[in-house]
């Protein structure tokens, strides 16, 4: 039987994957010295709401990228694997905390705001008879009441009659 001797070219490739593991040992050492306060250290309880779901968030989505990672250097497929499923799983749960975190920067609408200008300008339209008609009784002050004449020149010059706004 013979031994197959490694030649000069599969040394070269040894010393490369060596290097590369070497790298991986170190860069698997940063990641522990980065991830040591979140699992060593009882911050937790201090957090709100909101930054504990980004913590739960961030230490779900590391460990099963850091599981990932193992699956595939042992030679699995990991799209096989059932780590795919929990990748999924958190994905989702990052887009739906995106969602809502954009809702809450979504403009909202001053409704007592909306509400003093509809009573004021939107609300009253000309009638025929020279008086306005107001849908939301707020006051029916002569001041806001439009004359005969004003009536009559807007209709026409199609102007758009102002109400006296008294604030």
């Amino acid at each position: 039987m013979e031994v197959d001797t490694p030649s000069s070219d599969d040394l070269s490739q040894e010393k490369g994957i060596l290097e590369k593991l070497n790298y991986f040992k170190e860069q698997i050492k940063n990641l522990e010295n980065v991830l040591k306060p979140f699992y060593e250290s009882d911050i937790y309880s201090e957090l709100t709401t909101e930054e504990r779901v980004e913590y739960d968030i961030f230490l779900s989505y590391t460990l099963t990228s850091l599981y990932w990672m193992y699956v595939k250097t042992t030679g699995e497929d990991p799209f096989k694997h059932s780590v795919k499923g929990e990748v999924d799983r958190v994905q989702e749960y990052v887009a739906k905390y995106n969602k809502i975190k954009d809702r809450k920067k979504a403009p909202r609408i001053d409704v007592d705001a909306a509400r003093r200008f509809i009573k004021r300008g939107v609300g009253k339209i000309p009638s025929a008879a020279g008086k306005r008609k107001v849908f939301d009784d707020v006051s029916n002050d002569e001041d806001e009441l439009a004359t005969e004449e004003e009536v009559e020149l807007a209709a026409e010059e199609e102007v758009e009659i102002q109400p006296n706004l008294i604030l």
